[in-house]
């Protein structure tokens, strides 16, 4: 069963995806804790490594590097900040 939370791929820079989770049911803004995973080479391996450590968080959005705004850029570098 998957709890719904928030839950983006993000590659930060070229070839560098992280996965971010947020910690509470039903916040998709990212408002409260959340956890940043990777850097990894592929979007499926930041999501596998997120998926070792955390219970299933539904869905996910991924947000190329050529797509990428600076509020989500800026929620990756604030959650790598964060020790787990």
């Amino acid at each position: 069963m998957s709890l719904q939370r928030g839950c983006l791929l993000v590659e930060r820079n070229p070839g560098q995806w992280f996965c971010a989770v947020a910690s509470q049911e039903y916040d998709y803004d990212f408002s409260g804790h959340y956890t940043v995973y990777g850097p990894k080479a592929t979007a499926e391996a930041a999501f596998e490594e997120m998926h070792d450590h955390e219970a299933n968080p539904g869905l996910s959005s991924e947000i190329p590097y050529d797509k990428l705004d600076a509020l989500t850029a800026d929620l990756i570098d604030r959650g790598m900040k964060k020790p787990r």
